[in-house]
């Protein structure tokens, strides 16, 4: 139980402490004197989500702490934040928040204000069941097994694929070498291939002019010599008649003698020039190919050599997958089966908590004036696999006779969801391990008679464990035995929450306030002395 709660630099909590006891602890206060702050500070003391707006002075240090009674043994636990920092403290030693949630988990459970709102959320109803049925311990075991089967199954996914890219690497490496083999890689080499290749070029073309002009010598009616012949036998007939026609056709024979030592010379010139044309094609092949290997691997031999061997040594490393595969397969089938097996498990006892829990709510509706109301709550398995488990939970409610189950969601109102969540709370059968229920105006929406039920069922519980209940109702408050009252006044401008822990007169008071407001009468009273006696 929590004897002892402190508070400072907290919303409109300058210092605060409150005095708990056993059995049935009810907080009282007008709305805005800040009543559901101890309730928020006892959640941020064990972890819960702290709102940094929430500090009262941001350059001063929140602390919050607690003494718990635990097997006639003080436990103080506490929290202070001060420059963007949380600190948790067991028995005034730092620890880490695991270890204090260790600590304390079993120690309290809470209703909040705004936890009947998970009834409206189907997605929410799997984990009301769970809180009834399924120990932490086998959540977390779940939630880690289907993590493992994830991560296998990714794994597994993963080498497929880099198996896939792999292979696709493969082939074009072994084209990229076989390729790259296909010419002797050696600059020397293709020097000298591409000084032949220009050879053969300029011979081809040399022999292409000789062979145009031994042709058109071979023609008599172009033929330069045949002409020149021709024409000096001709004039020659003339030549003992004439000096200078004489000289002329010496010059003409010293031309014709010219141009047969030329065509002799021609001849010897292509029988030096002369190369097979396949010769050329092969060098022209030879050519285009280390021109196609620059283009493709780095613009020069060497930059095409160092690539070849880069593939050659990839090639030598290059993981083997089919061993890899099997034995990710084979982990993965492991992980699949130990996930299903063991959401198996937690079906099982989901389908079997699903039947009493509804029976147990069902009791407890009956005593808060809904005797007509029943909940059935019924699990489907889903398409899907989650971290909890392979089951759908949706709760279904009828509330006046003649009805057809529907969801809750839809048919129930606002006051009926308030006791609807009550009873899944007083239903839980875990609390029967918790030292300490703390309920925040789970009273919503209830009124009169039902109230007053609903205060008998939480003074009936509150005699085995301590409650704490923030509360707007005479009815509940009326039950108990211990009555912190919540107030606030102004200080220096300021509002400031103050508690107090009310004596009989006052508690009675308190009472009458809630049932008359502030003008306390005769009446109110009289009647809060009632429901004090009838408590």
């Amino acid at each position: 139980m929590i004897k002892k709660l402190t508070i400072k630099n907290f919303a409109i909590i300058d210092s605060m402490e409150v005095d708990f006891s056993l059995g049935f602890n009810v907080v009282t206060g007008e709305t805005g004197a800040g009543k559901s702050l101890i309730v928020n500070a006892i959640d941020i003391l064990l972890g819960g989500h702290l709102d940094v707006e929430m500090l009262r002075d941001s350059s001063s240090p929140l602390l919050i702490s607690a003494i718990f009674d635990r097997d006639n043994n003080d436990v103080k636990i506490a929290r202070s934040y001060n420059n963007k920092k949380s600190t948790y403290y067991i028995d005034d030693k730092k620890t880490s928040i695991s270890d204090l949630l260790d600590k304390v988990s079993s120690f309290i459970q809470f209703q909040k204000q705004h936890d009947s709102n998970k009834l409206l959320k189907s997605s929410k109803h799997i984990e009301l069941l769970d809180n009834y049925a399924i120990e932490s311990s086998d959540l977390l075991e779940i939630q880690k097994l289907y993590l493992k089967y994830v991560q296998s199954d990714k794994e597994y996914k993963d080498a497929i694929n880099s198996e896939s890219e792999y292979k696709n690497k493969l082939e074009l490496y072994r084209y990229q070498l076989e390729e790259l083999n296909a010419i002797e890689l050696n600059e020397v080499e293709q020097i000298s291939i591409n000084n032949k290749y220009k050879v053969c070029i300029n011979a081809k073309n040399i022999l292409d002019i000789i062979d145009s002009y031994s042709k058109n010598n071979e023609m008599s009616d172009i033929s330069p010599l045949k002409s020149i012949q021709k024409f000096s036998k001709s004039l020659s007939v003339y030549s003992n008649i004439d000096k200078d026609i004489l000289e002329s056709v010496s010059r003409l024979n010293g031309i014709i003698a010219e141009l047969e030592d030329i065509n002799s010379d021609m001849y010897g010139i292509q029988q030096k020039f002369y190369f097979n044309p396949e010769d050329l094609e092969l060098l022209e092949d030879k050519v285009e190919k280390y021109e196609q290997v620059k283009r493709k691997y780095g613009g020069t031999i060497k930059s095409a050599i160092s690539y070849k061997d880069k593939i050659e040594s990839e090639l030598e490393h290059m993981p083997s997958f089919k061993g890899k595969i099997k034995k990710l397969l084979e982990n993965l089938d492991r992980s699949r089966l130990a996930y299903y097996k063991k959401a198996k498990e937690i079906s099982a006892l989901r389908h079997i908590a699903a039947k009493n829990m509804s029976k147990r709510i069902n009791r407890y509706l009956t005593n808060m004036d809904m005797p007509n109301a029943e909940i059935k709550i019924e699990l489907k398995k889903m398409d899907a696999i989650s971290d909890n488990g392979i089951d759908i939970c949706e709760f279904y409610a009828i509330t006046n006779k003649g009805e057809r189950f529907k969801k809750i969601k839809k048919i129930a109102s606002g006051g009926e969801i308030s006791r609807v969540m009550l009873a899944i709370n007083l239903a839980n059968q875990k609390i029967l391990n918790v030292d300490t229920l703390i309920f925040d105006e789970v009273d919503t929406g209830i009124s009169g008679l039902t109230a007053s039920n609903v205060g008998s069922l939480l003074e009936e519980l509150s005699h085995s464990r301590q409650l704490i209940i923030i509360t707007h109702l005479p009815q509940i408050a009326s039950k108990s035995k211990h009555h912190i009252y919540i107030d606030k006044i102004v200080k220096e401008n300021r509002v400031i929450s103050s508690c107090k822990i009310l004596n009989k007169d006052e508690h009675k008071n308190e009472i009458a306030r809630m049932l008359s407001g502030k003008n306390i009468t005769d009446h109110s009273l009289n009647q809060a002395s009632e429901m004090i006696a009838n408590g």
